[in-house]
């Protein structure tokens, strides 16, 4: 007889049910409030995967930080060219001279006086060939030279000097003198420091050095990559995840008017409309988390385009057009491997760091052994001034001054008759020379080392590759088995809700599926979100992650 009632009640029910259901609507707490007239709208950026990482890649943060090392490597092999570059120097005191000032000869010590000097002297006079009683003097004198080192070993110094004196003395013919000497002199390795290994290491080293931050910099910008990438599929999963709790409350709050009216005509107990009461509170709480967790994913996403870039700053709207759904592909395991072996910069940053090493290992190998040099060099010499013509000695007097100058000394000079060449061999060896033998021995062990680093990072190269297909493979099987799992929880809700506007159901029951498919409407967004985050991360580990999302690094 209580089967017959409820039938009885069953269509009205059902049509009063399906009223109440088109009327009901979120709760009013939770709808956004209504922009009031002339308020700023709230900028908003629309973007796909590919735009969001130009993005990251144009305003990162991060990336521009660890830009600069690589920028600062490149600083310096400009430094390090510079050993190699000429050198001016204008009478340094105390610096060997290429030449030498006529009296003093080829190689000796520069006059004790920089740039243009002057000088006098008097003196008294110790011996008759002095030409005076006090000796009086007066000159200047000055030198130019240059000198410059190639990274070989080869290196070279070509220099002038010019001077200008008088004296008081008898016996100078030249008076006043101008003398000047041109002069070039150069010395070569032939074992110790010979080659661009052992003169020009650390210019190599330098280049090396920047070319494993290169590398390291690709490390970086394809982890930061990989996390836009996450970041972008989990603000998806957040978007996706509020209309999941959305929806879920709205059901709820259907189902609690169905109870309200079933416990008006008396067909349900009070109790059931307190139970249904219950789930809608339990569900606001729900979206009150979601729609957090959707601000603190998109706080992340803000970040790492650097929110101070974007048109409203941290208020920006992001609006995400790439949707989660996708269809389930297989990699391939031994494909996969042998890409992340060639393209994973990480090996490639392991094996320029062996180039690095194997720097030190040829510098300090080229220390150890004796040095030998050739050294040579050529001047030539001109004078010149005015000639004074004296009577025989022992009188001395002066007869005619036959005029001169610097011109007579230039011209002398590059008529080249007068010359002094020098050509030898410079060698020395240290007795014992454990330095360098112990600086050899620190170098082979460090590329040593840097070898076994290579091998340890192929190692976990393989590694990392064959779990990130793994994780493909049971994602895209997991988004089969959530879609499916899916479709039949929708189906067990439409047959409960049916057997609840009948009476043969309870409120329970109802809310349960209904909580059920919330569930499995997440694990199944959530398997596709993880889908494409494996995704991301295999293109990581195999070093395509840029190629893949069709970006450029320079």
């Amino acid at each position: 007889m209580r089967i017959r009632q409820l039938r009885t009640w069953s269509c009205p029910l059902i049509l009063v049910a399906t009223a109440i259901g088109l009327l009901v609507v979120p709760d009013a707490g939770f709808a956004l409030p209504a922009p009031q007239q002339g308020q700023q709208q709230p900028s908003k950026l629309e973007l796909n995967l590919a735009q969001a990482l130009r993005l990251a890649l144009e305003h990162n943060l991060d990336i521009a930080f660890i830009d600069y090392d690589r920028d600062i490597a490149r600083q310096s092999i400009i430094s390090a060219r510079g050993l190699f570059e000429p050198i001016i120097d204008v009478g340094i005191p105390g610096a060997t001279a290429v030449v030498g000032t006529v009296t003093g000869g080829f190689g000796q010590a520069a006059p004790a006086v920089g740039g243009v000097g002057f000088s006098s002297s008097e003196s008294p006079a110790t011996t008759a060939l002095a030409g005076a009683a006090i000796s009086e003097s007066r000159g200047f004198n000055t030198q130019v030279r240059v000198t410059q080192r190639f990274d070989f070993g080869f290196n070279y110094q070509f220099g002038y000097n010019v001077g200008r004196s008088t004296s008081n003395s008898t016996f100078t013919n030249l008076n006043p003198s101008w003398n000047n000497t041109l002069g070039f002199a150069f010395a070569q390795p032939l074992l110790r420091g010979r080659g661009k290994e052992a003169s020009g290491a650390q210019l190599l080293l330098a280049q090396r050095n920047a070319r494993v931050s290169d590398l390291v910099f690709r490390t970086q910008v394809d982890t930061i990559l990989f996390g836009v990438v996450q970041a972008y599929w989990e603000r998806v999963f957040a978007g996706r995840n509020l209309d999941v709790a959305e929806r879920s409350l709205q059901l709820a709050q259907e189902q609690l008017g169905r109870t309200q009216l079933q416990v008006e005509v008396g067909m349900l107990a009070p109790v059931e409309e307190t139970q249904a009461e219950v789930a809608v509170a339990q569900r606001r709480n729900e979206l009150i988390i979601a729609r957090n967790g959707l601000e603190n994913v998109t706080d992340n996403l803000r970040a790492l385009l650097k929110a101070e870039s974007l048109p409203g700053g941290w208020e920006t709207e992001i609006d995400l057009t790439e949707a989660p759904e996708v269809t389930p592909r297989q990699a391939d395991i031994d494909e996969a491997i042998q890409t992340a072996l060639a393209n994973r910069p990480e090996i490639a940053t392991a094996r320029a760091r062996i180039a690095a090493r194997q720097v030190d290992v040829n510098s300090t190998r080229n220390s150890m052994l004796p040095a030998l040099d050739v050294v040579g060099g050529i001047s030539f010499i001109g004078i010149g001034g005015d000639t004074i013509v004296r009577e025989p000695f022992p009188s001395q007097g002066i007869i005619e001054i036959v005029p001169g100058g610097y011109p007579d000394a230039l011209r002398q000079l590059f008529d080249l008759g007068f010359s002094t060449w020098r050509v030898g061999f410079n060698f020395s060896m240290p007795i014992g020379n454990s330095t360098a033998k112990g600086n050899y021995a620190q170098a082979t062990l460090n590329e040593d080392k840097a070898r076994t680093e290579l091998e340890r990072t192929e190692q976990q190269t393989i590694l990392e590759v064959r779990q990130a297909v793994r994780a493909v493979a049971d994602a895209g099987e997991l988004i089969t088995s959530t879609a499916a799992t899916r479709e039949l929880a929708e189906q067990q809700l439409v047959i409960e809700q049916d057997r609840f506007d009948v009476g043969m159901s309870t409120n329970f029951e109802v809310l349960t599926f209904q909580d059920d498919l919330a569930r499995v409407q997440v694990q199944e967004l959530r398997a596709m979100i993880d889908y494409r985050n494996a995704q991301a991360a295999l293109a990581r580990v195999t070093g395509a992650i840029a190629e893949t999302y069709g970006i450029q690094i320079q």
